[in-house]
């Protein structure tokens, strides 16, 4: 899919003229998540969708199309996804939204940024990502960590929790996104870390450690798969053997 597939993707799963749903309602079920109470998922997809038309409209003045082809559709599309109307009823966006003229310029969009398509990666792959990422969070919730590794750590689970759920809305880029953020962390780890670390050995640190870098490099291997443009080197690949044993000497030493 590319920007304008994946935006016609949320413009179609729209709710039905007469269910009674505010915005935020409809990005619930997009996304096959049970409501909160909080609109802050809806408000993270809402902001991703919003980057999303803004990046169809990127590509296609790249590609030399007119502004004029679009522009009622992009206009159209900002104010309903924009966040600051979650709480809104869905009934005062439907004519303009499931309008003909916005549905057709999208598929035509759709259609003339083929090339910047991303390959589809297998459901099954994603959900098994999900579940490493669930898994490691519980490990986290577990153990007795240093405060430095669990902090990133944790932070390092939430941006690829987060990820997952937008890659219904943007794509692969997110996902690509904490990759990099977790494998820039890693590398540069703080003294602090280091030292932590170098205390708790042989604890619970290793392990837990050890399973952020495969689930780092498991993320990786996705995002290789389902990205045409960024391509992970042999760095990544190598994470488990060389991040681990830099800073707290190699295993079983």
């Amino acid at each position: 899919m590319n920007p304008a597939s994946r935006l016609l993707a949320i413009v179609q799963h729209t709710p039905p003229q007469h269910q009674q749903q505010a915005m935020s309602g409809s990005w619930w079920s997009y996304l096959n998540l049970e409501p909160t109470g909080s609109n802050e998922v809806p408000s993270i997809a809402a902001m991703a969708a919003v980057s999303e038309v803004r990046s169809m409209e990127f590509r296609l003045r790249h590609l030399g199309v007119p502004e004029a082809l679009y522009y009622d559709c992009v206009s159209v599309l900002r104010e309903w996804l924009s966040p600051a109307n979650l709480n809104q009823h869905w009934s005062t966006y439907r004519e303009q939204v499931r309008s003909k003229s916005v549905e057709i310029v999208l598929k035509w969009a759709a259609w003339s940024l083929t090339q910047f398509d991303e390959p589809d990666v297998d459901p099954d792959v994603m959900s098994r990502l999900r579940a490493d990422v669930e898994a490691q969070e519980q490990r986290l919730a577990d153990a007795a960590l240093p405060y430095a590794l669990r902090e990133m750590l944790e932070r390092q689970v939430a941006d690829l929790k987060a990820a997952l759920l937008l890659y219904r809305v943007k794509g692969m880029q997110p996902i690509v996104e904490a990759v990099n953020k977790s494998v820039g962390e890693v590398r540069n780890a703080s003294e602090e870390l280091v030292a932590e670390c170098e205390v708790d050995k042989p604890g619970n640190a290793q392990e837990v450690f050890k399973k952020a870098l495969e689930l780092v490099t498991n993320a990786g291997r996705v995002a290789d798969a389902g990205s045409k443009v960024v391509k992970f080197g042999a760095d990544l690949w190598q994470l488990g053997t060389t991040v681990w044993p830099a800073i707290n000497g190699p295993a079983g030493s």
